[in-house]
């Protein structure tokens, strides 16, 4: 895409903007998918109107100095492992103190308190023990870490600006691969379904740290549905940006190339629709963008 094809759809977007057509009472329904898009397909726009950053990028070696990866996938396992003919009662207090305890306000993100981590342990890790020791063999702990790292230091060189925030490497109740926090916490639950791989687990880095950095370049407290919009948008676009054209445009946006189609179809619904909302901070409206469940008439 040509620069000035990027600045004059921002301008245009813009132009549509100023005319303020906030529809606040929009009504969002789920549909089938031939009929409706994804509201997560507005993100499309977001990558056209972060064409427009970069400049006055940082040139300093070390730009993970503010990015703490905290790898605890060995340790869990270790534990677990060391632990698995204990009594139960003796097991829970080690495995809490060893590992809930050491970081608290992370783990009460994810599962809420250490009774509940307690009953995620004996319910679903240790019956499900054996399978976690194979998957950790398939991906290879011992260099998950070190070239998490690696890709990390790639985005940020590749980006020039410095990503903040702390990464956490768990196995954990497999809510999500990878996920995030308002804190800017971030984490990589190796026991989803879908981190199958090392792989699987990496591509997905650039476009996670780059929130990281968005956040951090553009500090601005309110929350809204366009920051939403570009902060996913630029994600997308840095990850495509960054792999050089090994991913297409749908696999940045974690799109079939069929829905990529089909939203490009109908690009100017979906600029009508951000006019009408872009600047809501009502976080239902501004969730329902990044849940490709959300279908909009």
């Amino acid at each position: 895409m040509q620069a000035l094809d990027v600045v004059t759809t921002a301008q245009v977007f813009l132009r549509i903007c100023n005319k303020r057509l906030l529809g606040e009472d929009q009504t969002i329904h789920e549909k089938d998918r031939r009929m409706k898009y994804s509201l997560l397909s507005l993100a499309l726009f977001g990558i056209l109107i972060s064409g427009c950053f970069g400049k006055d990028q940082k040139t300093e070696p070390d730009l993970l100095k503010n990015l703490e990866i905290i790898d605890l996938s060995e340790r869990q396992l270790d534990l677990l492992n060391t632990y698995k003919d204990l009594p139960e009662t003796t097991r829970d207090t080690l495995l809490v103190d060893s590992i809930f305890n050491m970081h608290p306000d992370f783990w009460k993100g994810y599962l809420m308190n250490d009774s509940i981590f307690r009953l995620w342990t004996n319910q679903y890790q240790y019956p499900q023990l054996d399978s976690l020791n194979k998957k950790a063999d398939l991906l290879g702990l011992d260099s998950l870490g070190i070239k998490f790292q690696k890709i990390a230091g790639e985005t940020a060189r590749f980006s020039g600006r410095d990503p903040k925030g702390k990464w956490f490497i768990i196995w954990g109740p497999a809510a999500a691969n990878l996920g995030g926090f308002n804190d800017g916490t971030m984490f990589v639950d190796l026991a989803h379904y879908s981190n199958a791989s090392l792989d699987d687990i990496l591509e997905s880095v650039p476009h996670e740290i780059n929130h990281q950095i968005y956040s951090q370049t553009c500090p601005d407290t309110t929350y809204s549905v366009i920051k939403r919009i570009v902060d996913e948008g630029f994600a997308c676009y840095v990850s495509h940006k960054f792999y050089g054209g090994e991913q297409t445009v749908a696999e940045s946006l974690y799109y079939t190339e069929e829905d990529y189609e089909f939203c490009k179809a109908h690009e100017q619904e979906i600029v009508q629709t951000i006019a009408d909302v872009y600047t809501s901070t009502d976080l239902t409206k501004i969730d329902s963008f990044g849940n490709r469940g959300i279908r909009l008439e």
